[in-house]
């Protein structure tokens, strides 16, 4: 069925890779920096961030990386200070024209 292959699956099995995730803390507020992969090169990448109740996060900003397979993602976190992201579990889902996968990541503390 046509709408079964566009679920995202759990893990790398569409060749799209999410490699890392960092909450980083500064004046401008918290932002969620995702690198993320791909077995070849990506045509129209993004990301949906769910969180903890209570925050929200922006529609991400990519930057490009060394190779056209992998990119960037940056998205602010919004939200009281209060309600701590940093050992909370937050679930990703990367998209990539047809391929999609999810991934749920506990975050680490915020780093500058």
């Amino acid at each position: 069925d046509r709408y079964a292959a566009r679920v995202p699956v759990e893990g790398d099995s569409a060749g799209l890779r999410i490699t890392a995730a960092r909450l980083l803390e500064g004046p401008a507020g918290r932002e969620l920096v995702v690198d993320a992969a791909s077995d070849r090169p990506m045509q129209a990448p993004d990301l949906l961030v769910e969180g903890p109740a209570g925050l929200s996060f922006s529609a991400p900003k990519t930057s490009p990386s060394a190779s056209p397979s992998d990119v960037v993602f940056r998205s602010q976190v919004g939200g009281p200070k209060r309600i701590a992201l940093a050992g909370q579990e937050v679930t990703l889902t990367l998209i990539d024209g047809e391929r999609a996968i999810e991934r749920h990541l506990r975050l680490g503390a915020a780093g500058p």
